[in-house]
């Protein structure tokens, strides 16, 4: 991470420098400096480490600042809509500093949400019993290594493949889906227990059904249980319970 900071560096201070001695010698009125600085900053803080956003934001104020003192003190500058000539600065670069804080808070929330979905990730992998995640579409996103142990006929990569194909390959497609969109219920955490006989097996599995989140983010969460697992019974008693 640390040799791959000073290159994009260098290519966003490069960037900024063509941006600045580029547009505002073009035309000396145009907002577009800013504007292409802006969109910069915006990428660079959906990709790249916060860090990387910060120092680049810095970097690009001070630019921004200066374009903005070109402006104010050049020769052909326009006539400005405001009585105090200095309100352009503060115009021009108050704007700008307020769209870098906003990317550095993205870059910030976004490495957040990673490191967490990271550490979700890694708790599932270590469980003993097989999960799948599947999103609103009914699309298959994540599964952890020990259903490679637990499922005979299993695909080399269920990543990407839909959720009805695995668990109910033996119901009509828009039957199957029907059902899919049943179990994601009202926009509120559930859980669901039903009998599945993934790819061809020939006892009926328990998978317990957990949906959670809202909108185009909720996620159903399927754990399975062998038939002779103590979860399983432990499970059934639950239902009986409930």
């Amino acid at each position: 991470m640390q040799h791959s900071f000073l290159p994009k560096f260098l290519l966003a201070l490069i960037v900024g420098l063509a941006v600045i001695f580029g547009f505002d010698r073009l035309d000396v009125s145009a907002l577009s400096a800013p504007l292409c600085l802006a969109i910069v900053i915006m990428a660079v803080s959906l990709r790249q480490s916060p860090s990387l956003v910060v120092a680049v934001s810095f970097i690009y104020i001070l630019l921004v600042t200066y374009s903005a003192f070109y402006l104010l003190y050049h020769s052909n500058r326009p006539h400005l809509p405001f009585p105090y000539s200095g309100f352009a600065i503060v115009q021009r670069v108050g704007l700008f500093v307020v769209v870098c804080a906003m990317a550095i808070y993205m870059s910030f929330h976004r490495t957040t949400s990673e490191h967490l979905l990271a550490d979700v990730r890694n708790t599932l992998s270590k469980l003993p019993v097989p999960v799948v995640v599947s999103d609103a579409e009914g699309v298959i996103i994540y599964t952890n290594e020990f259903l490679k142990e637990s499922v005979k006929y299993l695909p080399p990569d269920l990543t990407g493949k839909r959720y009805t194909d695995f668990f109910m390959p033996a119901v009509p497609e828009g039957r199957a889906m029907r059902r899919y969109i049943e179990l994601f219920g009202a926009e509120a955490n559930s859980v669901h227990e039903i009998d599945i006989m993934p790819f061809g097996g020939s006892a009926p599995m328990l998978a317990r059904l957990t949906c959670h989140g809202i909108g185009s983010k909720r996620t159903l969460i399927t754990v399975l249980q062998p038939p002779d697992s103590t979860l399983r019974r432990v499970f059934a008693s639950d239902r009986r319970v409930s």
